[in-house]
């Protein structure tokens, strides 16, 4: 049964991916040879970059220059944290050969200097790090015996256990640590073919309750809307999978997304448009809806990308093996204003049925007065490659049939355009075609 379901999951990747490609990322020069596998940016400038043998460079000009900043060849880069322009943090694993160790970077000038300090306990490995301020801030690690979370309140001078609940699974191995405010903070991890675990406190870090949401570990939590928490994973085996919450961490909504690989890093480019880096399976995942939905899209040249970001939403980063570092930019494919989604009680417009289609597929949609009906179909490039024009229709619920042969597999945009006397409307729904 287990050979079957990958043997489902690399067909669903290989007819899926088929076709088209992603033109708004650009490779930028590869200046390392290195595994890299964190990227953060403190705003659109300023950014770093860290993977294998300690890697890590910044740039202070938004991606023309990148300068080299430490290199320690034993150590493993797991995760990066900055404040802001100047303070920031990075935790590492180190092999020497014999035993490992876990190994904590701090700067506070940008990275002209970064302080490295071994953690006393060398039972404890660290897999993540987040700050809530200059002083405050936290660590989530491998189970050592005694906890999983531990936070600091002088700079990480010194630090104490935190509280988690006796459930089972708060011994499990915390992956991603992020707060939304002072008080309420989320933490993710788990094991293989076990449990993915949430863990959540609501009064700073003190004290932890965990939660089992799923069979597979989470590496990162994005917070893309209001009461929305978005929590992406997965294994080797069944791949993508994720969890969402709409109600701000009290319930969360498992999804195996049905594609090869792992999600180790998610960012939004704007609330509803996300993406997700899945590492050795040479693909991304983009939502255009927060989540509820995923579409694959093969990596730029075949890259496995670990690492990907988006400081602001004109502009993203994505980094992976081998040293590669690619740029996105919004203005190459002319999608933004596409993209645009304006909810209205006037035009309600459902999701297509076939999706994917081949050739064709059917769209239902409502108009709560009458209005003129023009139906558009862009490409992923953001070309109009279809028109359809309705005319003047009554109030009342329509479907239209969607004819796309001639057309390749790939990605399309369907917008609904429905114009009054007084006011336009649109909505806009991503559609699959697959030959």
């Amino acid at each position: 049964m287990k050979i079957f379901k990958r043997c489902i999951l690399l067909l669903l990747v290989l007819v899926t991916a088929e076709g088209f490609t992603q033109t708004n990322w650009v490779r930028q020069p590869t200046l390392f040879t290195e595994n890299l596998r964190e990227i953060y940016f403190a705003d659109s400038l300023y950014g770093w970059i860290a993977g294998d043998s300690g890697v890590i460079v910044h740039t202070p000009d938004g991606g023309n220059n990148w300068i080299t900043q430490s290199r320690v060849v034993n150590d493993y880069i797991l995760d990066l944290f900055f404040l802001n322009r100047n303070t920031g943090w990075a935790t590492a694993w180190n092999f020497d050969g014999i035993s490992q160790y876990s190994v904590i970077y701090n700067t506070t000038n940008s990275g002209l200097n970064w302080t490295r300090t071994l953690y006393p306990d060398t039972v404890l490995l660290i897999n993540t790090i987040y700050f809530l301020n200059e002083q405050k801030g936290f660590i989530g690690c491998v189970n050592n015996g005694s906890g999983v979370i531990y936070y600091t309140n002088d700079r990480g001078l010194n630090w104490q256990k935190a509280n988690t609940d006796s459930n089972f699974v708060s011994t499990f191995p915390v992956r991603t640590i992020k707060f939304k405010n002072a008080n309420t903070g989320f933490a993710a991890g788990g094991y293989f073919d076990v449990s993915g675990v949430v863990w959540q406190t609501t009064d700073g870090g003190l004290n932890w309750t965990s939660q089992t949401v799923g069979g597979e570990p989470f590496n990162c939590i994005n917070y893309p809307a209001e009461n929305v928490i978005l929590i992406s994973g997965g294994d080797y085996e069944f791949g993508v999978s994720s969890a969402i919450s709409y109600d701000n961490g009290t319930t969360f909504e498992y999804h195996t997304n049905g594609f090869f690989g792992i999600g180790y890093s998610t960012s939004f480019r704007t609330p509803s448009e996300g993406w997700v880096a899945t590492g050795y399976s040479q693909n991304l995942l983009i939502t255009t809806d927060t989540g509820k939905s995923y579409t694959l899209i093969p990596s730029p040249d075949s890259s496995s990308l670990y690492g990907i970001t988006f400081p602001n939403s004109n502009t993203g980063w994505a980094v992976g093996n081998d040293g590669v570092i690619y740029k996105f930019s919004s203005s190459t494919i002319g999608m933004k204003n596409l993209l645009k989604n304006i909810p209205n009680d006037y035009l309600i417009v459902g999701n297509n049925y076939p999706n994917p289609f081949n050739p064709s597929t059917t769209l239902d949609f409502n108009i709560r007065e009458k209005a003129k009906i023009t139906l558009r179909v862009f490409d992923i490039s953001g070309k109009e490659v279809l028109k359809i024009e309705k005319g003047e229709l009554q109030a009342g619920s329509y479907y239209q049939n969607i004819n796309m042969a001639g057309f390749g597999t790939g990605i399309y945009f369907v917008k609904v355009e429905a114009v009054n006397r007084e006011e336009n409307f649109f909505e806009v729904r991503k559609i699959v075609m697959v030959k």
